[in-house]
């Protein structure tokens, strides 16, 4: 298992995580992954990485820097997490969440949030397990029924 930073080559594999962590409960809106909707979030105040195992992409986490009115210091945000389930259980999660954190450190960031959908039970348990808290509730409301708004990728 091989923790490494995604590269624009990335593109079609992070698409078919992404299509592979919402088969279950789709997105309403859903959009290609292509190199060019993938190159913003290699750079600047994003962080992205992929988990191999035996030169296949099983998983990635993405991490965004930001900052919030009233807060002292940036926190980061993990925008996107998957690992294909076959692997799940084997510690990849984690090892993701790590390099979210180190990166997080780096960028002098005072704490670390997610989102999670309602559904996801076990992520939910995972995430307590590596520390996180239950932190408010998430709202969400689409604007234009049928609108590219939640588009992965252009």
């Amino acid at each position: 298992m091989r923790i490494r930073r995604a590269r624009i080559t990335d593109a079609a594999a992070v698409d078919a995580l992404l299509a592979h962590s919402h088969e279950a409960k789709p997105l309403p809106f859903h959009g290609k992954v292509t190199t060019r909707g993938l190159a913003p979030f290699l750079r600047g105040d994003w962080a992205f990485f992929i988990a191999e195992h035996g030169g296949a992409a099983v998983g990635f986490v993405l991490v965004q820097r930001r900052a919030r009115l009233g807060y002292t210091r940036r926190e980061a945000w993990l925008a996107n997490m998957v690992v294909l389930e076959t692997y799940r259980r084997r510690g990849i999660g984690r090892l993701l969440v790590d390099a979210a954190e180190r990166q997080a450190r780096r960028w002098g960031c005072g704490t670390i949030r997610l989102e999670s959908r309602a559904h996801r039970t076990e992520a939910h348990a995972f995430y307590r397990a590596l520390g996180f808290d239950d932190h408010g509730v998430s709202f969400e409301k689409v604007l234009e029924p049928g609108s590219p708004g939640r588009v992965r990728g252009s």
